[in-house]
């Protein structure tokens, strides 16, 4: 607790993207020209169990 209220939100906010997938969509972008990589990382465990296929979803966002 004393950890997260520490960091104020707005510095979580410009670091962490997260969202539907059109959200993290408009955010990526607006990094465009502006960062030389982007770190994709899926924090949630699968449901599944299927590690590869839980970054389904990234991927597709550095695609886009």
């Amino acid at each position: 607790d004393a950890a997260m209220a520490a960091i104020p939100d707005d510095c979580v906010d410009r670091l962490v993207i997260a969202g539907t997938p059109a959200e993290c969509r408009a955010r990526v972008a607006a990094y465009a020209g502006v960062i030389d990589e982007l770190i994709l990382i899926n924090a949630l465990p699968p449901r599944d169990g299927d590690v590869v296929g839980s970054y389904a979803g990234l991927m597709g966002l550095a695609r886009d």
